[in-house]
């Protein structure tokens, strides 16, 4: 009686199979780096906004401080710029006096990480009311 043998194939790896290998990889690292670009670019728009927000409240802060100064007989000028270096933003000068309205500009360089430095301003005005 025949008996046949098992065959035994040895699968080797063929070159077209290693140069897969090595495309997936290169692949994975492309996706890798977009996925971590597109991440640090969601944090700087959230810096943004948050500077933004954080600007335009100083910027409100010192107008109402002049505002006040300017009701009370005050420097308004004094005013906006003690509560502008409080907020840490630069006062851009001079603010805008026009009878009983005021106008402040702040300012303040931002670092993000994409982008190179930027200087973000805010504007605000205050209207100070006199009772009848």
């Amino acid at each position: 009686m025949l008996t046949a043998a098992p065959l035994q194939h040895r699968i080797t790896p063929s070159a077209h199979t290693q140069a897969e290998a090595g495309s997936t990889g290169l692949l994975g690292a492309a996706l890798v780096l977009i996925i971590m670009l597109i991440a640090t670019g969601v944090a700087d728009v959230g810096h943004y906004v948050a500077e933004r927000a954080q600007l335009s409240a100083a910027a409100d802060a010192a107008a109402l401080a002049a505002a006040v100064e300017l009701s009370h007989g005050g420097n308004p000028h004094q005013g906006a710029q003690d509560m502008a270096n409080a907020n840490h933003v630069t006062l851009e000068a001079p603010i805008h006096l026009d009878g009983m309205h005021v106008k402040v500009s702040v300012n303040r360089q931002v670092q993000f990480i994409l982008l190179p430095i930027a200087r973000m301003s805010a504007s605000a005005r205050a209207v100070v009311e006199t009772e009848p």
